[in-house]
């Protein structure tokens, strides 16, 4: 009878379990079915849901924000170029010196898109680790996050919005050859 018990409990959690897993799958279906829904009514496709939309919106620089890199290109199509900004705090740079200062923890990374009057977060991050940008024939921004794992992001501008798909995200911890040429 002592060795019933304690089987009896397990098979009563394991229903549990099974009837909380049958409502939360339920409950996705019906969020999925309504978004579904919800685009057909408006004539849009569901939106990819690996890919984060980036509206316009005001950025906070940091005070001691330094501007690494800044370049004009086309990203909405329009034939006007936009500025990209590239932002880093605290400055690479010591003040005083002028001279490279080696970090080991995290600094606020921030890449910034001014289309006119709109501004565009595209990157407000800390990060133990370094990022570069390149804009591609098609109008689309890579930036490659460089630090304990790879990322790779692609940004492209469609209907007055930034979409955001991570290409290639390494998600381990990985080796590099940190030669310089």
């Amino acid at each position: 009878m002592n060795k019933l018990i304690p089987i009896f409990l397990l098979i009563s959690l394991a229903g549990c379990s099974n009837n909380n897993l049958e409502n939360s799958s339920e409950i996705n279906f019906n969020e999925n079915a309504k978004l579904s829904k919800m685009a057909q009514e408006n004539n849009a496709m569901p939106r990819d849901p690996l890919v984060e939309v980036i509206d316009a919106n005001e950025i906070e620089l940091h005070e001691s924000a330094y501007l690494l890199d800044s370049v004009m290109a086309d990203l909405t199509g329009d034939d006007i170029e936009e500025e990209i900004l590239l932002y880093i705090s605290p400055s690479p740079f010591d003040e005083e010196t002028g001279e490279a200062i080696y970090w080991e923890d995290l600094h606020l990374w921030q890449v910034i898109v001014k289309n006119g009057e709109k501004t565009y977060p595209l990157y407000n991050y800390d990060l133990g680790g370094k990022l570069s940008f390149w804009v591609t024939p098609e109008k689309q921004l890579l930036l490659v996050q460089d630090a304990v794992h790879l990322v790779v992001y692609e940004f492209t501008y469609v209907d007055g919005i930034f979409e955001r798909k991570a290409l290639i995200d390494s998600g381990i911890t990985f080796k590099r050859s940190v030669v310089e040429w």
